[in-house]
C-alpha cells in the first residue's frame, strides 16, 4: 500500500463504486468514478486476457465477450442510454434511448429480454410523451402540478416524475413496449425480474392526503407475447416493503419489511423495526412470512444461492456491515464475514462477490466461498485498477456505558501521539439518524484530519443501527436528549486518554449530525468550535418544508398537532445558550434540509452575538459532490479549526478570500 496522499490528490483518486460478476465466473466488472471525469467500467478477466475499458456503468456481461451498459447519449438531448458493446471488436450501438433516459435495467438471460425503467411526464404512450416534452421545451417550462396526496419532487426534472417500466425483446431487436401502470399506485424505481421475464416485482407507493405506503407490486404474464397484469403484495399489511430480490426460477421473493412509526401517517406511532420478509409468489393469497428472526438486525436482502435454498443478506453490526446467509427451510442464520462493510453482494456458482470497505480501508472487490468449514471467512481481495492507500494512523474501537447500555464508536488517531504530543480531538457525527460509522467515506474522510495531527472520534449514539432494536428505540422521538448523552459519554472516555488534548476539542456533523452538533454546543462548554453541514436548526420548520416531511410524522407527529414537541427538540430553542464559534455550510439546492435552515441559524446566532460563518454552495444539494466544492469545504474547515483550536489568525482559503 502507498501512503495516503494529500487532500487534493486523495479527492482526485478513482473510486470503486460498483461490482458485477459475469455469469460464467471467468470475469468481473468494476465500476469506477473519477472525480471530474464521470463514471466508467473495467472488465477484469480472471485468466490471461487484458482488462478492457467500457465507457459507461451498470455493465452486464453477455456471452461471446459482449456487454450491456448505460452511458450518456452521443447525439440529441442529454440522457442516459442503454448500449450493447462488443469487447473484442469495439462495436457499440444504442438499444434503448427513451426521452426520459434509462435509470436502471435488468437483463433476463433465459428470455433474452431487457426490462428498464424510464422517467415520463405522463401516463400516455411513449410517442405522446415525447410530443408533450417537445411542447414543454418549446414553451420553456418545467412546471409540475401535484394532485392532493401526491409526493412532491424537486429540481429541474420535477415535471417528468412518473416512472415507467419497458420490456425490450433484445434477442429479436424489436421495439420496446411499455408495461401498464399498476392501478392506484406509482412506481418508485427499484425492481426485480425473473429469468424468464414473465414476472416483475417493482417498488411502489400509494399516496393519499393523509398517508403514504411503500409497497411492492407484482406484474405477471402467461407468455412473452401476453399482456401484463399487476397485483399488490400484502395489500392489507400496515407496513412498508422495499428492496425486492427474486430467487432463481422466480418463485420466491425476499424483501425488507418495516413496521411501526405509523408509516406515512400524521401522528406518532410505535418505533420502527425492520425484518427480512419472504413471499411465495406461486400462491396468490400469500402475505409473506418473516425470515432470520433470531438475529437482532435491520436486514437488507442481497442475493440468492443458486439453488434458492439460502438467501444472502447484509445488516449493520457493531461498526461493520457483514454478509449473512439464512436457510429458507430452517431459518438458520450464519454470519459469513468478519469486520468490514459489504455492498454489491451477488452469487455466482459457489462463490459470492462483493465490495468490501472499512473506516480505514477504501472499497476493494472481493470474493468468498460461503460453504466449507464453519466460521467467518476472510474474503479474497481481487485485482482492481483503483489505488489502495495506507492510512496515516491507527483505528481502534472505543466503548462507554450509560446505565446498562454500551455506546460504541471508532477512534482514528495519529501514529506519533502520546503524553508529550497530544492530539486535538474532533468529534464527527453521522447523519441519518438511523445509520452508523461502518464503511469508508470519501466525503467525510477522517484520515485527512488525522494526517494533520487530529484525533477523530466517530460515535454511534442511539438511534444508530447495528446495536439491536432496543438500542435504536432509546432515541425514538427523542433526538435531542439520548443521542447527546451517548456522544458525551464517549467524549468523556476519549478525553481522559493521555494522548488526547481535551482542551482543544471541536464537533462536526452533517444533517442529523449537524442537528446534534448544535445541541452539543448549546449544552456543553467543552467544544471550542463546531462545523455544521446541512444541519437541522428548526425541526418543525424542517419537517414542514422538506421533501422527506412524511418520514418524520410517524415519529414526532405533524408540526400542526405537536408544536411543543418540535420546539423542545429544536436547537433553535437553545440559541441563547450557544457561545461556541460555528462554521455552517449548506447547499442552496438542498431539498432534504432546505437552505433556509442555514439562513435562519445564521441570522439567529448573529442576533445573539454568537460568532457564526456561512459557507454557501449555490450548485449543491444535500451533500457536497462536485470535486472542487469538496476540496474548498475541507480547506475552509481546516482553516476554521486552525483559527479556533490553534489560535491562529483567521485565513480563509485563497479561493474564498
Amino acid at each position: 500500500m502507498a501512503d495516503l496522499p494529500a487532500p487534493a490528490s486523495l479527492l482526485a483518486l478513482p473510486r470503486l463504486v460498483g461490482l458485477a460478476a459475469a455469469a460464467d465466473g471467468r470475469s468481473y466488472i468494476v465500476e469506477l468514478d473519477r472525480p471530474g471525469a464521470g463514471r466508467s467500467s473495467v472488465v477484469m478477466d480472471a485468466g490471461d486476457r487484458k482488462s478492457v475499458h467500457v465507457p459507461g456503468w451498470a455493465v452486464t456481461a453477455l456471452p461471446d465477450r459482449c456487454v450491456l451498459h448505460l452511458a450518456e447519449a452521443d447525439t440529441g438531448p442529454p440522457r442516459t442510454v442503454l448500449w450493447w458493446r462488443s469487447l473484442d471488436r469495439g462495436e457499440a450501438r444504442p438499444l434503448a434511448a427513451p426521452a426520459g433516459g434509462v435509470s436502471a435495467y435488468v437483463y433476463a438471460a433465459a428470455a433474452g429480454q431487457v426490462l428498464y425503467a424510464t422517467l415520463m411526464c405522463s401516463d400516455m404512450s411513449a410517442e405522446q410523451d415525447l410530443e408533450l416534452r417537445r411542447q414543454r421545451h418549446a414553451l420553456g417550462t418545467g412546471a409540475a402540478l401535484y394532485e392532493p396526496g401526491e409526493t412532491v419532487h424537486h429540481g429541474r426534472g420535477a415535471g417528468q416524475r412518473r416512472i415507467r417500466l419497458a420490456c425490450l425483446p433484445f434477442a429479436s431487436q424489436a421495439d420496446a413496449a411499455l408495461l401498464p401502470e399498476p392501478c392506484g399506485a406509482r412506481l418508485r424505481g427499484g425492481f426485480a425480474v425473473a429469468d424468464d421475464a414473465l414476472r416483475v416485482v417493482a417498488e411502489s407507493s400509494v399516496d393519499d392526503h393523509r398517508q403514504r405506503r411503500l409497497g411492492l407490486h407484482l406484474a405477471e404474464r402467461g407468455g412473452t407475447d401476453r399482456p401484463w397484469r399487476w397485483r399488490r403484495l400484502a395489500p392489507h399489511d400496515d407496513a412498508d416493503f422495499f428492496s425486492p430480490v427474486l430467487s432463481p426460477g422466480g418463485r420466491w421473493l425476499a424483501c425488507t419489511r418495516v413496521s411501526g412509526g405509523s408509516p406515512g401517517a400524521d401522528s406518532p406511532g410505535p418505533p420502527m423495526s425492520g425484518t427480512l420478509w419472504l413471499f411465495d409468489l406461486a400462491d396468490p393469497t400469500d402475505c409473506g412470512r418473516p425470515l432470520a428472526t433470531d438475529v437482532d438486525v435491520w436486514p437488507t436482502p442481497a442475493a440468492w444461492a443458486p439453488d434458492a435454498g439460502a438467501l444472502y443478506f447484509t445488516a449493520d453490526r457493531a461498526g461493520s456491515t457483514p454478509v449473512f446467509s439464512v436457510e429458507i427451510a430452517t431459518g438458520a442464520v450464519r454470519r459469513l464475514t468478519g469486520t468490514g462493510s459489504f455492498t454489491d453482494v451477488q452469487s455466482r456458482g459457489d462463490e459470492i462477490y462483493a465490495i468490501r470497505s472499512a473506516v480505514d480501508r477504501v472499497p476493494v472487490p472481493t470474493r468468498l466461498r460461503p460453504h466449507g468449514p464453519s466460521g467467518r471467512r476472510a474474503p479474497q481481495v481481487l485485482r482492481s485498477p483503483t489505488p489502495d492507500p495506507a492510512m496515516p494512523g491507527h483505528l481502534e474501537r472505543v466503548v462507554a456505558h450509560i446505565g446498562s447500555a454500551p455506546v460504541s464508536g471508532w477512534l482514528c488517531r495519529p501514529a506519533n501521539t502520546g503524553p508529550r504530543q497530544r492530539a486535538p480531538l474532533l468529534v464527527w457525527l453521522h447523519g441519518g439518524p438511523r445509520a452508523s460509522w461502518n464503511a469508508w467515506s470519501w466525503r467525510w474522510c477522517p484520515w485527512l484530519a488525522v494526517a494533520r495531527g487530529y484525533a477523530v472520534l466517530m460515535p454511534d449514539p442511539a438511534p444508530s443501527t447495528g446495536y439491536g432494536q432496543a438500542f435504536t428505540e432509546r432515541a425514538w422521538g427523542d433526538w435531542a436528549g439520548t443521542p447527546r448523552a451517548d456522544v458525551m459519554s464517549l467524549v468523556d472516555v476519549v478525553s481522559a486518554r493521555p494522548d488526547v488534548d481535551a482542551d482543544r476539542t471541536a464537533v462536526m456533523g452533517g444533517s442529523f449530525g449537524g442537528f446534534l452538533a448544535y445541541h452539543l454546543v448549546a449544552r456543553s462548554s467543552r467544544f471550542r468550535a463546531a462545523v455544521v453541514h446541512a444541519g437541522i436548526w428548526d425541526l418543525g420548520e424542517f419537517v414542514s418544508s422538506s421533501t422527506m416531511a412524511r418520514a418524520f410524522h410517524g415519529e414526532f407527529g405533524h408540526p400542526l398537532d405537536a408544536a411543543d414537541t418540535y420546539r423542545r427538540q429544536s436547537p433553535r430553542s437553545l440559541a441563547d445558550q450557544m457561545r461556541t464559534p460555528l462554521l455552517i455550510s449548506h447547499g442552496s439546492l438542498d431539498p432534504v434540509v432546505p437552505f433556509t435552515q442555514a439562513l435562519t441559524a445564521l441570522n439567529d446566532l448573529r442576533r445573539l452575538g454568537t460568532p457564526a460563518r456561512l459557507l454557501q454552495f449555490p450548485d449543491e444539494m444535500h451533500d457536497i459532490t462536485r470535486p472542487g466544492n469538496v476540496r474548498i469545504w475541507y480547506e475552509a474547515v481546516f482553516a476554521f479549526l486552525d483559527h479556533t483550536l490553534h489560535d491562529r489568525p483567521w485565513r480563509p482559503p485563497a479561493l474564498l478570500a
